[in-house]
């Protein structure tokens, strides 16, 4: 419940689901979550008030939805990664496409990019199941030079992907 007695539900709450989602592969329905989000809207019929709002730590909620965090746009990455039947080389430039697109609202949103961003994008660059589709290393090195230049503290997390 917010200030105002409205029951709303926390980003937390969407992006665990969104991170299982993500663990087991499924785009569509990582993606789906993120486009409610960004459209402040559920995907079913809810008694929640769809009343705009701010939280008393600052989050803009759009109806009973909030925005998409940092954690809503790395699961779906992190969905890319784990996405079985994409993960060949017929299909890597709609990974990149689906990539491209969430690295495109995270800048229009203003949402900055942290260590485990880069980490799954690292992952994305040369995590492979075909064994002749050859990794992205024009693009790691571009994502790394990005890190590089951020004033983000590189971690063991995002070192241990490259």
């Amino acid at each position: 419940q917010n200030q105002d007695g409205k029951y709303v539900i926390e980003i937390d709450v969407f992006n665990a689901i969104c991170n299982v989602y993500a663990a087991n592969g499924d785009v569509t329905s990582c993606f789906d979550i993120l486009h409610c989000l960004m459209d402040g809207k559920l995907p079913y019929k809810s008694t929640l008030t769809p009343a705009t709002t701010t939280t008393s730590d600052g989050v803009v909620m759009k109806g009973c939805t909030p925005s998409p965090d940092t954690v809503t746009f790395n699961s779906c990455l992190k969905s890319l990664v784990y996405c079985a039947e994409w993960r060949c080389a017929d299909n890597k430039h709609n990974i990149w496409r689906l990539a491209e697109f969430v690295l495109q609202k995270m800048t229009e949103l203003e949402i900055e990019k942290d260590c485990p961003t880069y980490a799954t994008l690292f992952n994305l660059c040369g995590n492979a199941s075909d064994a002749q589709m050859e990794p992205e290393l024009d693009k790691a090195i571009t994502f790394y030079t990005q890190l590089s230049n951020s004033s983000l503290m590189i971690s063991r997390k995002c070192m241990f992907s490259l």
